[in-house]
């Protein structure tokens, strides 16, 4: 299974339970629009995600995987996840009152996946 992703050309399925991966969270702090490109930050491609938003009063936005992905709302005090995916682009945009925590699963790109 060969798949193209925002240029970046992976070999392996995100269930492959072979690939090594790591934990990274993430804060988008409150109020303020964080994109996160996982190639440049972290040095992979994330094959899971999830988004705990900590405001109590307002939804996030969150965009996976680029601007021509459709926008999703993260609850108030609620939770989304992504997994069994390749991820490598994540656009949130965290309410007025609380912080979004953005949790990945990263397969390094030494560690199985191909740039």
């Amino acid at each position: 299974m060969v798949v193209t992703l925002n240029g970046f050309t992976i070999q392996k399925s995100p269930r492959d339970q072979s690939l090594l991966s790591y934990p990274v969270i993430f804060t988008a702090a409150a109020g303020a629009t964080s994109t996160i490109d996982t190639a440049t930050q972290f040095n992979g491609i994330a094959r899971s995600v999830q988004f705990v938003n900590q405001d109590g009063a307002n939804a996030a936005t969150a965009r996976v995987n680029g601007v021509t992905s459709p926008a999703f709302n993260v609850p108030a005090s609620g939770a989304i996840g992504f997994s069994d995916q390749w991820i490598n682009q994540i656009q949130v945009t965290a309410g007025a009152a609380g912080d979004v925590i953005i949790m990945f699963e990263i397969v390094p790109f030494n560690g199985g996946v191909g740039q």
